[in-house]
């Protein structure tokens, strides 16, 4: 799928209404602890999309001492999984590769399939788009993480999330291919 000026125009405009709503709705009084720390989570994902990486990393950072400090788990998780992908963007890999594997962890001890198989994906990209200046293990790793994803949102139909992966698994396959 290509995306156009316009559609990207439209996403970045789409992206900016979300961050405006869900800062003024994570400072409403009366909100449960879960549902502030839902959205600040959230919101630290669209600074993400709109490449602000060091204000993603900031709130996915305070989101994680909030996720702890209220013992909320898989808010704990999903922001060591964001925090992953910004060091991976930000390429501090190593430091990356510590946060994917923390939120693994995390959602496999507590069972969160869906989350696991999210954090899989991600991480299997990340590992993927370094591979091509590290050893080959990274790509095996890589592509052993997307298989693994794969297979959970297959038994979960997931068909979204399956989509995202099939997309990955196939820009792999292409890359190989052009080598």
């Amino acid at each position: 799928m290509r995306i156009t000026h316009h559609s990207a125009s439209a996403c970045t405009r789409l992206l900016l209404r979300a961050r405006s709503t869900i800062q003024r709705a994570i400072v409403l009084d009366g909100l449960e602890t879960e549902l502030v720390v839902e959205g600040k989570v959230i919101l630290a994902n669209i600074y993400f999309l709109l490449g602000d990486l060091q204000a993603a990393r900031q709130e996915a950072m305070r989101t994680m001492e909030e996720a702890r400090r209220h013992e909320l788990t898989r808010m704990l998780a999903r922001s060591y999984r964001l925090l992953g992908r910004i060091l991976a963007a930000q390429g501090e890999h190593e430091q990356a590769g510590a946060c994917f594997e923390e939120a693994l962890k995390i959602f496999r001890d507590h069972a969160m399939r869906l989350d696991y198989a999210r954090a899989l994906h991600g991480y299997g990209d990340t590992l993927l788009e370094r591979s091509s200046t590290s050893t080959p293990g990274v790509y095996r790793t890589g592509l052993a993480h997307l298989n693994e994803a794969r297979t959970i949102f297959a038994a979960c139909h997931a068909a979204i999330d399956l989509d995202w992966v099939d997309q990955s698994l196939t820009n792999t396959t292409s890359q190989i291919l052009e080598i």
